[in-house]
């Protein structure tokens, strides 16, 4: 009798230092710091237009919408004119994260945009930049968690890198797509005007 329960405190004791132990290591991968920018997902798009023509349509807040098909609706939440310090409101098509803002941190225009949400759970920051190649633009998009923790980048950031990955293909080429549709659509109302005159 006195065995066993020498036995069953030893179990209690060792059961005890386990949980500990595992809980320190958890506590311990949690405040490990990892630079968040190695974690970004970038994707590029040829665009054909001059960077400086597509920027100021890429701008509008209803394209700048169809790169982010995570949101249901992006909208202006100030008067502000486009420029750092300009807040957008976005509405995830998740309800867990529902409602966020968005606020422009570095513009430079025709050649980068940089937006960060101001929600404590992703804190996402998204950098687009556009390069002159050929006469051609590159869109290069990069999308990150400015979140440094190694377990979140590791585990939740990992499966948001997946889909923000996929989206972020499927969305540039949809904005690439608009652009070329509505240049189609200038190129031949312009010809119609000339064979028909002012």
């Amino acid at each position: 009798m006195m065995h066993s329960r020498g036995a069953a405190i030893s179990s209690a004791y060792l059961y005890l230092l386990t949980v500990l132990l595992v809980s320190y290591g958890i506590y311990e991968v949690y405040h490990l710091e990892v630079n968040p920018e190695e974690f970004a997902v970038t994707h590029r798009q040829r665009i054909d237009a001059r960077p400086r023509v597509f920027f100021n349509f890429f701008v509008q807040t209803h394209i700048l919408e169809k790169l982010f098909p995570s949101f249901s609706r992006l909208k202006e939440a100030d008067s502000r004119v486009l420029g750092v310090g300009k807040f957008y409101r976005a509405f995830w098509k998740l309800p867990l994260l529902a409602k966020i803002h968005l606020m422009v941190t570095d513009y430079n225009p025709p050649k980068f945009l940089a937006l960060e949400s101001e929600d404590q759970l992703i804190r996402q920051r998204v950098e687009i930049r556009f390069h002159l190649y050929h006469d051609r633009t590159i869109l290069n998009v990069t999308i990150y968690s400015r979140r440094t923790s190694a377990l979140f980048h590791y585990t939740v950031g990992r499966g948001l890198r997946h889909i923000f990955k996929n989206e972020l293909r499927r969305s540039a080429s949809r904005v690439a797509g608009i652009h070329r549709a509505l240049q189609k659509d200038i190129i031949f109302f312009q010809s119609e005007r000339c064979i028909k005159g002012p």
